[in-house]
């Protein structure tokens, strides 16, 4: 009694001495000691681990596969729920218990989360450990059997999470669980119903219904199991003449009572079941689209007879049928020595049908052996699930982004689908600052494989598995925008219009600084204008101040040749140079533009250059809008005479009046020119037909315009009209009218010719003969 007694004042005292001690001695923050206390943290006495994950337990044990190397793999199947203990463990020698928290994940190995699990251990001491036991159900098969080796699986990971722990090397523990799709131990034909088994079944050939069991029978022992398939009686060869007997995977379906009993959507009546057992059955059918890959596993021994097969079956109705001769792996022919044999069958082969699926035995009526014996049925395969992740690979800057108003940013990204199936993706976007959110005038654009949408939300075209699409996120800073700092996120999910599941995402910093910036913008087309020479024109522009300070602009205009003018003005017409501009805000106005008087036909460029008056900095935008104008070609000719009349005889003095033709356009070139007289008998005559080229404006040249004034021609009025046209065009043109007035003219010809007579003075007269001629233009005596 007295030493119970003593025992008990002594842990009072002791818990006393301790609590004043943390009264006492608790240190300020920041004094040294509270330092001191800090930096003692982490190291190994805060060091938590993930010792193990352990699939199974007492009870739910897993399947164990053993590789060629001699390692044991565990495994499961779909849809059987699996207790998994997870022990975290708290290393160091700590007398000061602290609890950790542990989550429990199965990833798929696309990457995906099918199932999480968290929870806190209790307060552990260094040296204690903590176990949990959770249950999951694996939703799809992932395993495959590589050169005999089992491979693949579910990620299970576990991570144990300390505030303190600073030792983050054995955090993380990943353990594989490849999943299976189906087994059976081959121990003969299960009697229950809606438990898949084996049932053997004889055809005649020719595709008709089963009309016996066939030669399969199952024999007692094997290597799994109670027992195995034979198609032959013990100690006794197989049959011959068996064209088709099967072992057909399958299940007795549930009878109603009153008909047919539903097969369900995973298989189908074998039409010669009742006939054969006198009841119904359900040959199970697997769907080769739904799946990766199927690996297709039994083990053997035994001989067969030349031009017999014992395969590995898969069916459609129909008759078509794909197999796996066992005897082309070389099996095992003693029974002490079974051989594994696996199958994968060609995807192309299978085409995504649904078949039916077991062992077959054929034989001719030749010799026969004992035949095979056939156990541990198994298959593995990759199952195409329909979620999915992607790889995300963007150009964005590692600190973000620095932007000044009126920049436009633009993320490149590539996206690959990781999937087994293609998949519909949504790429969204939005930016904190929701007054640049505004869906009339939205900032951000998605330029993808969509051709048709562009805005923050775009559903992109399916991908297939496996393959990559690029896209463009850009993101306009508003004119004017103030500096500030906001979030830009781009996320990607899988397009459902509720509860969709984010596939990736990045948050991006913009930074918006300080800068002067202006547009200078025109609603004109590039050709602006097509002017003649001396003609004007007004040209709409905008001049917007783009950065986030106020400024005073001004506005140059630029031509390559002299004589061009251009005047500011604005609706009104007035002048409102220089202009004051606050953040973001624009002013629209007129370039009056004259072209010079003697511009040359052509297009010519000219610029507009806005300028800041009182900008500290530099400024950055389009400053400069450049605009072209059409100068056609504007034709032109004048012709002069030196004299518009003439007065003269019929008397063959000819004539003459010189042409000046001037070319009036503004390019060079030739003219013709015509002489259309009032007479025939004028015989006027010009001397030339075409000019050579003459220079734009005011290029010249002579022509001499003659009238020969023949004989005979009639006293009177007469005109000659010379016309002067373009070469190009023959409406440009000029003409001048000459007057001919010809006079009464009196012209006796008298013969010239000598006379071979002679008068001789004192002869006798003689008559002399002469010719007179009037060459006048009319009736004249001499």
């Amino acid at each position: 009694m007295r030493s119970r007694l003593g025992l008990s004042i002594m842990l009072v005292v002791m818990m006393l001495v301790q609590t004043f001690g943390l009264l006492v001695q608790v240190p300020e923050v920041g004094d040294a000691g509270f330092r001191a206390s800090a930096a003692a943290r982490g190291g190994a006495n805060d060091d938590f681990q993930v010792i193990s994950i352990a699939v199974g337990n007492d009870s739910v044990e897993p399947q164990s596969w053993y590789n060629p190397n001699g390692s044991e793999v565990s495994y499961t199947f779909t849809g059987q729920q699996m207790p998994i203990t997870i022990t975290a463990k708290r290393l160091g020698s700590s007398a000061t218990g602290k609890a950790a928290q542990v989550t429990f994940e199965a990833l798929h190995p696309i990457g995906y989360v099918d199932y999480t699990e968290t929870w806190q251990t209790q307060e552990l001491f260094g040296g204690q450990s903590n176990e949990k036991e959770i249950y999951w159900t694996p939703p799809a098969a992932h395993s495959e059997l590589v050169n005999d080796s089992l491979e693949g699986g579910w990620i299970l990971r576990a991570t144990v999470y300390h505030a303190h722990d600073n030792r983050n090397d054995n955090d993380v523990l990943d353990h594989m669980l490849p999943v299976a799709i189906d087994a059976d131990a081959m121990d003969g034909t299960a009697l229950s119903a809606n438990v898949l088994t084996f049932l053997p079944f004889g055809y005649p050939g020719g595709g008709a219904d089963a009309d016996s069991s066939g030669a399969w029978q199952s024999e007692n022992g094997g290597v799994v199991g109670s027992g195995h398939w034979r198609h032959s009686d013990p100690g006794s060869e197989y049959p011959s003449g068996h064209p088709h007997d099967r072992l057909v995977r399958g299940f007795w379906p549930v009878s109603d009572g009153t008909s047919q009993p539903s097969c369900g959507n995973s298989a189908q009546h074998e039409p010669g079941a009742p006939a054969v057992y006198s009841y119904y059955y359900c040959k199970q059918f697997i769907i080769s689209g739904d799946y990766v890959s199927l690996d297709l596993h039994v083990r053997t021994w035994g001989r067969m007879g030349s031009g017999d097969a014992t395969s590995i079956e898969l069916w459609r109705t129909g008759g078509t049928n794909i197999r796996s001769n066992l005897s082309d792996y070389s099996p095992s022919t003693s029974e002490t020595s079974w051989t594994n044999i696996t199958w994968r069958p060609d995807n192309f082969e299978m085409g995504g049908h649904a078949w039916f699926m077991g062992m077959h035995f054929a034989s001719d009526s030749s010799l026969s052996e004992e035949g095979m014996h056939v156990d541990d049925w198994l298959i593995f395969g990759v199952e195409k699930v329909s979620n999915f992740t992607l790889d995300i690979v963007c150009d964005d800057p590692v600190s973000g982004y620095s932007a000044v108003p009126n920049q436009l940013l633009s993320l490149n990204c590539l996206i690959t689908n990781n999937g087994y199936r293609s998949a519909v993706v949504g790429v969204h976007s939005n930016v904190t600052n929701m007054s640049w959110m505004d869906p009339m005038n939205p900032t951000i654009r998605i330029d993808s494989s969509n051709p048709t949408h562009h805005g923050t939300d775009v559903v992109l075209p399916s991908i297939p598995p496996g393959n990559t699409t690029e896209m463009w996120i850009n993101l306009s800073i508003p004119k004017g925008a103030d500096v500030q700092s906001q979030t830009w996120n781009v996320w990607w999910d899988d397009a459902r219009p509720f509860d969709s599941d984010i596939k990736g995402s990045f948050s991006f910093a913009v930074v918006i600084t300080e800068q002067f910036s202006l547009l200078l913008t025109s609603s004109s087309p590039l050709l602006a204008a097509t002017l003649l020479p001396g003609e004007g024109s007004e040209i709409p522009m905008r001049l917007e101040n783009t950065g986030n300070r106020e400024a005073t602009f001004t506005l140059t205009a630029s031509f390559p040749g002299e004589g061009w003018s251009a005047q500011f003005v604005n609706s009104t017409g007035a002048s409102f140079l220089p202009i004051f501009l606050t953040r973001g805000e624009a002013f629209d106005f007129y370039v009056n533009v004259t072209s010079a008087s003697n511009s040359a036909p052509g297009e010519i460029s000219f610029s507009v250059r806005a300028a800041c008056m009182d900008c500290s900095t530099g400024v950055s935008g389009n400053e400069v809008i450049i605009r072209n104008i059409m100068v056609p070609d504007q034709r032109g000719v004048s012709v002069q005479a030196d004299r518009l009349t003439i007065v003269a005889e019929a008397d063959e003095v000819a004539q003459s009046v010189t042409l000046d033709i001037f070319n009036l356009g503004n390019a060079d070139e030739r003219f013709n020119l015509d002489l259309i007289q009032s007479s025939w008998k004028m015989e006027g005559m010009l001397s030339i037909e075409q000019t050579s080229v003459l220079d734009a404006w005011d290029g010249e040249t002579s022509a001499t315009l003659s009238f020969p004034m023949p004989h005979g021609l009639a006293p009177g009025q007469y005109s000659g009209r010379v016309d002067v046209s373009s070469e190009n065009e023959a409406s440009t043109s000029d003409s001048v009218i000459i007057n001919l007035q010809v006079l009464p003219t009196s012209i006796p010809w008298v013969s010239s010719e000598e006379i071979e007579e002679s008068y001789i003075p004192g002869e006798s007269a003689k008559s002399i003969k002469f010719e007179i001629r009037n060459d006048g233009n009319e009736a004249d005596r001499f």
